[in-house]
């Protein structure tokens, strides 16, 4: 139940089913504040970034960029034309 100020008066009413989502879609601060919420709520920690997993992610990384590097110069034998 929500409270609402109205004429000095507090009227009572429940929130409407998409208020809540329609507020979070629209609002950094309170989106942030859920998912810090969220958060605390989780009790398994974040996976750990290991060694091989970062040479898995910055070779997928790099490979991009190279890829995207033989196009602009039109090395690749895909290159657009």
């Amino acid at each position: 139940m929500r409270q609402v100020w109205k004429a000095g008066a507090i009227i009572a009413r429940p929130l409407r089913a998409g208020a809540r989502a329609a507020a979070v879609e629209h609002n950094e601060i309170l989106s942030a504040a859920f998912v810090r919420l969220l958060r605390w709520t989780d009790p398994a920690p974040l996976p750990s970034l290991d060694d091989v997993l970062f040479e898995h992610l910055f070779g997928m990384l790099g490979l991009g960029t190279l890829r995207t590097l033989e196009q602009r110069q039109r090395v690749s034998a895909i290159a657009p034309k």
